[in-house]
């Protein structure tokens, strides 16, 4: 999933402009519903103080996810930092002072890569925390004046309904084993992804 900026869109309230009724409306309401929630930059120091928490709360995501992701260790984004050409960000989302998510960010080539986040679902959809965070991201990428945001594949629909798209990409697989190979094919050809419904949320022009 990828969502183009806008080279006209010049703050966030120009990308709430370019909404429909519908939209912006729903916009509304999750900057009510996480009103609450207060999202801050993680320098290194508070990264290693929130570990444990940010790896469980990545931990949540990645296993209710339908796409199962690899294993993720949040003290890679110390090493991320280190990459001069990769400007690299981690945003703790905190309720009540107590770390309640986290979503980071790489900005390189004029393009904002959107992948690793942590949820409490305990508190997620009373508080519209994934949302607040989608929102959170077209902002940065606004304001960085990058391109495009980068998304990952989950949450395809959640994603359309703040103007992201699909993008086309493939995955090659090479089974050395030719008995395997052949048992396997049959069972490769038929996977597909989960069917979803493409949201548009702009205004017709």
């Amino acid at each position: 999933m990828y969502m183009g900026i806008n080279p006209n869109w010049k703050s966030f309230e120009d990308y709430k402009e370019s909404l429909n009724k519908k939209y912006k409306k729903r916009l509304k309401n999750v900057f009510l519903k996480s009103n609450s929630i207060n999202i801050q930059i993680l320098n290194d120091k508070e990264i290693l103080e929130y570990e444990s928490q940010m790896q469980l709360l990545f931990n949540n995501v990645r296993e209710s996810s339908s796409f199962y992701s690899i294993p993720f260790n949040v003290k890679s984004y110390l090493e991320f930092r280190k990459i001069k050409h990769l400007n690299s960000n981690v945003y703790g989302c905190f309720l009540e002072k107590k770390l309640v998510g986290f979503c980071s960010e790489w900005t390189a080539d004029k393009k904002l890569y959107s992948y690793f986040i942590g949820l409490n679902y305990k508190i997620n959809q009373s508080n519209s925390l994934y949302e607040r965070i989608l929102y959170h991201t077209i902002e940065n990428g606004i304001n960085n004046q990058v391109r495009e945001i980068i998304f990952g594949r989950t949450a395809a629909e959640f994603k359309s309904n703040v103007g992201a798209v699909p993008k086309k990409s493939f995955i090659y697989i090479y089974i050395k084993n030719p008995i395997l190979r052949l048992i396997l094919r049959p069972m490769l050809s038929v996977v597909k992804p989960k069917k979803w419904i493409q949201r548009n949320p702009f205004k017709k022009i």
